[in-house]
């Protein structure tokens, strides 16, 4: 008996064993018959895996001839097939283009995304970050959403110089889109790693929005980190990305030959720095004929001889080109980034922590401009009971910044011929062969850089997330979400004061004393906390095609700051910096401020067969900005939809998958209060201002302490409301494979807080505010997507489109003041003058001009317009048109309003004068293009975006060729008016066009139609190839997924704006931007 028991269970075992080692094979083909390579087959339930070939077949050895495949692609729907004992199995997979029954995170929760009824936009991070250089999140949204505008000002490493902004003007006291992640707010998008980021919603209209109350007034940027996976096997990833940089385009100075013949041209004879014209011209041409002949200043340091000379007299003439740009910015910015992300999960655990490390090295000479940046994301889900839910997120970011004390401003700004490198002042051609020398180096922002301490800012930021959820009954849900954010920031420098020389007046900048009194150190510190609640319950109610789903919550926030600063001079040692190793008096400050709001919400959804939707939305609100009895308001949006395509009569149109109609409504309270340009967190407290005025108390040797005259208040203020309406239609085709989404809007911002009454200058202080202003914005929002599978050829292209105008409705200006709001005036007009060519010689009496155009008695012909109060023009002076027929240009009295006598006759220097809306700023028809192609394991993608109308009012040095003394002239300036060139761009050009009061140049340069730029551009943000390998080949080595790439940053601009100059920061002396070269790799194992 025993040896038969024995030889069954040797029977079973072998049985057992042979079951563990069934082999399967098949073939995996698309719905249109063509085999898929790189299809992935798993086990279900294990990590066995394996990967069809370029056939499409498979072959994979599994545990159980009753094991469940599960196949995926990119693409194509998931499937899961059980084998039911089959050794073959062959599968079709169904194209998955894009699926209507995605789900989408919307306010505290989720919905399909078919169903819904706001203005909304989604964003799948992975499909537009790739594998783009990028360590700030904002950046990577820039043109990917319709209505949402990302503009960055610098490409300084570290810099934090983007702003966000949905649907255009906000408010004349400002406003920006709430940031969340993960359903709490952020203040900074750059506390998140890119890598991080699972999704963005956006929510443009108050139906959408309005969950989150005040806050969420003009919009909300919903930001859902990656996750963690129940029952996954532990996984690792790994990313890297090294690239280089440098600027996209730099400024082209003029010669010093075309800057000195200039110089001449203009009438300027004697330069401000001492150098004669007329023999500074005879040394460039010795210079250039017989250089021989020429003794030169050389640099003590590295033998260079300069093209400079010393005339007898001791004064420098500089008769070559330096390269002041180049000698600051003469590296390569470099710029690594290394992600590591380890994850798991089984029945009741899962977990992601994501570790991120970036440096960046900018262009400026030296390592000093750098920025050097550390991430941690850590997710715990867990299962506590059947019932109870936890999501535990922990968060940390530290970054710290370096930053020189030059700035690019000053390159741009100095001579093309002003030296970089160093001097000896005793023996300045080093030909006196003396025993003692004072080698000191010249004032350039490389030598700053390189002879200076930079300041050093470090940013520390925790946030602690806990998220419980527990289940009540069926479909009954009761959540609870608190947020701990503690914020750190430090920063110090040290202003060491090397000496220097001047590069135009070749003297030492200051004595050794003055350098040693002049010592400092700066320090400042200043941290925050933020704590945030949110308790809501959900549920769900279903019968039969009747669906509802209703919200109710409570959310609590509250946040404080404490900031200090202070500096002292004079220090004893700069090697080791202490304010109390110091010899001057304390200069310091400190700051307060605190906020909270908190509100009740609550949200129904009702839907219907999946084609009629209504949503219902309100939320009671109350802020700490506003006094007790002005606190609260009620804040009501709705929404409705109507899914056309599901519609009986709609079933013949077979190729329509989707045709939805959207119309909402809702009002928002905007919290935000401005004084004096900052934000005002105590409006309603008539406080005084402490300041230091410039008289000095003689006993202490120190400025007095004084106030500012008090605040006045006035009482009943309270929220702005912000009422949106919308229109909108979602469509798509051919089974989602076309889509399209039209949105129109109107948008009022009603109450805005101003000065409520106008008074005299002479009280010395503002009005108090109160809700008397309106503003209006209309405009639309165009969406279109094409995406596409072609056996292995996967791929799509998106468009979108927006613009909007801006109105002012209601505003208190009694003068109607064109330099203040007023009704009827469209956000970002310009006034000017009408340019009208230049005076020439027919507009003067003949015999009044001398040969060179010019003459002390010059008289205009009768008839011929010019500007009052000034002195006649010159021929190549602007001349302006007469726009109101008075002979004469002025700005009349800078109003509206054209006054008339009783006999119809107008009043001299009443209304705007001869002036009128000649441009607009805003960015108009703004538009984003983004696609990608994937191929047997290739892929391409791009990333456009630009602006479509834009006219911008550049005055500069940049814009403007030598508008002082001081400036010196570009390349793209040379065309200016002379006698010998009299069609030029440029009129005139005075040689001291600040100081003689015979000079027109300055009037010249008033606000013109002639002179508005240009600020339209299309910019090619982004070209990604890279490559896949085959999982077949990695399996073998215990790797998943191995990607290698390329790519390009910011390649190229096309716009028309000056060389050098940037659509977006519109100011000469902003950091260039970086055009970025990558490669890096993507491993999964």
């Amino acid at each position: 008996m025993k040896k038969k028991l024995l030889l069954l269970i040797f029977i079973f075992c072998g049985l057992a064993v042979f079951s563990q080692n069934t082999t399967i094979n098949g073939k995996v083909i698309s719905d249109e018959q063509e085999a898929l390579v790189g299809v992935t087959v798993l086990e279900k339930g294990t990590t066995n895996g394996a990967v069809t070939n370029i056939n499409g077949e498979y072959q994979i050895t599994v545990n159980s001839p009753d094991a469940i495949l599960v196949f995926s692609f990119i693409g194509f729907k998931v499937q899961e097939v059980p084998l039911n004992g089959n050794t073959r199995m062959d599968v079709t997979m169904v194209s998955d283009v894009t699926d209507i029954d995605e789900v989408v995170v919307v306010g505290f929760g989720t919905q399909k995304k078919e169903n819904i009824t706001g203005a909304t936009s989604f964003v799948k991070m992975d499909e537009i970050l790739k594998d783009r250089p990028i360590v700030n999140s904002a950046q990577a949204l820039q043109g990917v959403s319709a209505g949402l505008q990302v503009v960055s000002t610098s490409g300084q490493p570290g810099s934090t110089g983007t702003s966000l902004n949905i649907r255009g003007m906000t408010s004349i006291n400002g406003g920006s889109p709430l940031i969340l992640v993960n359903n709490v707010p952020i203040d900074d998008i750059n506390d998140i790693n890119p890598r991080d980021i699972e999704s963005v919603s956006v929510l443009k209209d108050a139906a959408a929005s309005s969950i989150y109350g005040s806050r969420a007034a003009f919009g909300v940027i919903l930001i859902t980190t990656k996750t963690a996976q129940k029952n996954q096997p532990m996984k690792f990833e790994y990313s890297t990305t090294a690239s280089l940089s440098q600027p996209m385009e730099l400024l082209d100075k003029a010669t010093t030959r075309q800057f000195v013949e200039a110089l001449k041209e203009w009438g300027q004879y004697e330069y401000f720095a001492g150098q004669n014209v007329d023999k500074w011209i005879e040394y460039l041409d010795l210079y250039e004929t017989d250089p021989g002949s020429l003794t030169y200043v050389k640099d003590p340091v590295t033998g260079e001889n300069y093209p400079i000379i010393v005339d007898p007299s001791g004064q420098y003439y500089p008769l070559g080109e330096s390269d002041i740009v180049g000698d600051f910015l003469n590296d390569f910015g470099y710029l690594t980034i290394h992600n590591f992300t380890m994850s798991g999960g089984n029945e009741k655990i899962s977990f992601r922590i994501n570790a991120g490390y970036s440096f960046e090295d900018g262009v400026m000479v030296t390592d000093k401009d750098k920025y050097e940046k550390f991430t941690t994301n850590a997710l715990l889900n867990a299962d506590l009971t059947e019932r109870m839910k936890s999501s535990t997120q922990f968060n940390y970011r530290s970054s710290l910044q370096s930053q020189p004390q030059a700035t690019y401003s000053e390159a741009v700004q100095l001579r093309m011929y002003d030296p970089t490198g160093h001097i000896d002042l005793l023996d300045p051609t080093g030909t006196l062969g003396l025993e003692s020398s004072n080698i000191l180096p010249f004032d350039s922002p490389g030598n700053v850089v390189r002879y200076s301490e930079p300041g050093y800012t470090n940013n520390d930021n925790l946030r602690i997330f806990q998220k419980l959820e527990y289940t009540i009954a069926k479909d009954l849900t009761l959540t609870g979400e608190y947020t701990f954010e503690k914020q750190f920031y430090k920063f110090s420098r040290v202003e060491e004061q090397t000496g220097f020389v001047s590069a135009f007046k070749f003297t030492e900048n200051s004595t050794v004393q003055q350098r040693y009194e002049n010592t400092r150190l700066f320090r400042s510190s200043s941290d925050d906390k933020y704590h945030g609640f949110n308790l809501y319950a959900k549920y769900k109610w279903i019968k039969g095609d009747h669906s509802l789903n209703f919200l109710g919550g409570y959310n609590r926030e509250k946040k404080e700051y404490n900031g200090f600063s202070v500096n002292r001079k004079t220090l004893i040692s700069v090697d080791q910096p202490s304010l109390n190793l110091a010899l001057g008096e304390f200069d310091g400050s400190d700051n307060y401020y605190d906020w909270a709001v908190m509100g009740y919400f609550g949200r129904v959804n009702y839907n219907f067969e999946d084609k009629y939707f209504l949503e219902f939305n309100g939320r009671y609100d109350g802020s700490s900005s506003f006094a007790e009895g002005d606190r609260f308001v009620f804040l009501p949006s709705a929404s409705a939809g109507w899914n056309i395509a599901h519609e009986p009569f709609m079933d013949g149109f077979e190729k329509l998958t989707l045709l939805k109609l959207r119309a909402s409504w809702g009002e928002i309270g905007n919290q935000l209060v401005r004084s004096g340009g900052s934000r005002d967190y105590y409006p309603y407290i008539a406080g005084y201002e402490a300041y230091n005025p410039y008289w000095i108390d003689r006993d202490l040797n120190m400025r007095y302490t004084s106030f500012n005259p008090a605040q006045l208040v006035s009482g009943g203020f309270t929220w702005e409301r912000v009422q949106t309406a919308n229109l909108g239609m979602d469509i798509s085709f051919f089974q989602n494979r076309l889509e399209a989404n039209l949105d129109v809007y109107q948008r009022k911002t009603i109450g805005m807080l101003s000065a409520g009454i106008q008074l005299p200058g002479t009280l010395g202080t503002e009005a108090p505010k109160q809700n008397i202003a309106d503003l209006k914005v209309q405009g639309w929002e165009l969406e279109l997507g094409w995406h596409d599978r072609k056996g292995n050829l996967r791929y799509g292209i998106n468009l979108n489109l927006s613009n909007n105008r801006g109105e002012i409705t209601k505003f208190l200006n009694e003068g109607m003041l064109i330099n203040n709001y007023y009704v009827g005036q469209e956000v970002g007009e310009i006034w000017g003058y009408v340019t009208d060519g230049y005076y020439t010689v027919g507009d003067f009496v003949e015999g009044t001009l001398d040969a060179h155009l010019y003459g002390p008695d010059r008289q205009l012909k009768e008839g011929v317009t010019y500007i009052e109060n000034a002195p006649v023009p010159l021929p190549g002076d602007v001349k302006y048109k007469d726009l109101n027929g008075d002979g004469i240009i002025n700005s009349g009295n800078n109003t509206l309003i054209t006054e008339y006598d009783e006999d119809g006759n107008m009043i001299p220097h009443t209304g705007p004068g001869d002036r009128k809306v000649i441009g607009n700023n805003s960015r108009k028809y703004q538009f984003g293009i983004n696609g990608y192609a994937e191929f047997k394991g290739f892929d391409f993608s791009f990333v456009l975006s630009g602006v479509g109308k834009r006219d911008l009012n550049l005055s500069s040095d940049v814009i403007w060729p030598y508008p002082s003394e001081f400036d010196n002239i570009y390349k793209h300036q040379l065309d200016y008016w002379t006698p010998d060139n009299q069609d030029a761009f440029y009129p005139r050009i005075y040689g001291n066009p600040e100081g003689n009061t015979n000079s027109n140049y300055g009037r010249n340069r008033y606000t013109q139609t002639k002179y508005l730029s240009d600020g339209r551009y299309l910019k090619i943000q982004n070209i990604t190839f890279g490559y896949t390998f085959p999982t077949q080949l990695l399996s073998k080595v215990g790797i998943e997924k191995l990607r290698l790439f390329v790519a390009g940053d910011n390649l190229y601009t096309f716009d028309k704006l000056p060389k050098g100059l940037d659509p977006d920061q519109s100011a000469n002396g902003a950091y260039p931007f970086m055009r970025n070269y990558s490669v890096g790799l993507n491993l999964t194992f």
